[in-house]
């Protein structure tokens, strides 16, 4: 048939065979976008029971697997793999050689409350009563309150002491109870006039007031 199609070309419009060849390609490929479409069609009417079927059976199998992982899900243990501590089943510690892990336990007290604390009692040279918590900025009543439940100070605690003749202004103005300008008149006074006999000249010589005097003594000392 192709050969009758040539012979008719090469005849009619005088093409040579390249060229013959050249426009029965064409018009295979012509042929072939027009009639795939229809072909197609036809496919679609004769199988449209298969291909409905088919998709009903993966709804089917989906739902069925959405079914199953919904009654797994229920039966899973939603209850957190590690509760928090109940503040009555912590043991209490010492508030004077804690560490961090020890006062993070504390339901409310995270790594910067626990470095604000530590920090204030080495500044303190210790605590020496549970009320020089609430001087600590930043804890909350409620921390607080189980800062003290669960902390306790060691009868015959003797904090870390300053011997004021010695300690120089930087050492001084660390500690919580010492002001910048008392350390300065401590160490001034101490230039012109030499060495503290007690501790009591500080409150005499209006270095320090008397309700500072009561709360810093503790931790001051003369030699």
């Amino acid at each position: 048939m192709f050969s009758w199609i040539s012979a008719r070309l090469r005849a009619h419009f005088g093409f040579s065979k390249a060229e013959t060849n050249g426009t029965l390609v064409l018009l295979l490929l012509a042929s072939t976008c027009l009639l795939l479409p229809q072909g197609l069609k036809c496919y679609y009417r004769i199988k449209p029971e298969l291909t409905h079927d088919q998709d009903i059976a993966l709804l089917e199998d989906t739902l069925a697997l959405l079914s199953a992982q919904e009654r797994r899900t229920k039966h899973i243990d939603t209850r957190p793999k590690n509760p928090p501590h109940h503040p009555q089943s912590l043991q209490s510690f010492d508030i004077n050689t804690a560490d961090a892990v020890q006062l993070s336990t504390i339901k409310g007290i995270g790594p910067v409350l626990s470095a604000r604390i530590l920090k204030f009692r080495d500044n303190l040279g210790g605590f020496t009563n549970q009320a020089q918590y609430q001087e600590i900025y930043g804890l909350r009543p409620e921390v607080l309150t189980r800062l003290k439940q669960h902390t306790y100070i060691c009868v015959g605690f003797q904090p870390n002491r300053l011997n004021i003749n010695t300690a120089d202004f930087q050492t001084l103005v660390v500690h919580p109870y010492i002001t910048y300008q008392q350390a300065r008149s401590i160490v001034h006074y101490r230039a012109q006039n030499g060495p503290f006999a007690t501790i009591e000249e500080l409150d005499a010589l209006k270095l320090i007031d008397e309700t500072t005097l009561t709360k810093v003594k503790p931790y001051l000392f003369v030699k």
